[in-house]
């Protein structure tokens, strides 16, 4: 019977921790949406003024804007056309389409776990 007492008390710290896990997410993700509104503003002067930086002395901070290139993630069926067409310089279609799904689902790697599942009563 002991380890039912810890058994309700771990479901209960669990249900608090998804808990303040939910609403740090919501105020990260706020602070973020805030980061990049404050980052716009400041790349929106900086070309206005055609200048490549700010400097705070009082706070002794300085930002400056530089060229950065950014890996952009494409969509499933872009990067599915895209790897196609590169196949398909080398082989007819049906095959290239073989070969493709064939590589995805070797890149896959399936494993069963147990999850649990909080529901309110």
């Amino acid at each position: 019977m002991s380890s039912g007492i810890s058994v309700k008390s771990a479901m209960n710290e669990l249900v608090s921790l998804k808990k303040e896990i939910d609403v740090r997410k919501k105020s990260l993700n706020k602070m973020t949406t805030r980061v990049k509104e404050l980052n716009e503003v400041i790349n929106k002067f900086l070309d206005q003024e055609k200048q490549s930086g700010i400097k705070d002395v009082n706070n002794g901070i300085a930002i400056i804007k530089e060229k950065q290139i950014k890996n952009v993630r494409k969509k499933k069926v872009d990067i599915m056309n895209d790897s196609l067409n590169v196949l398909h310089n080398y082989m007819d279609s049906d095959k290239a389409r073989k070969i493709y799904n064939e590589m995805q689902n070797a890149s896959k790697d399936k494993t069963e776990k147990n999850v649990l599942k909080i529901i309110k009563l």
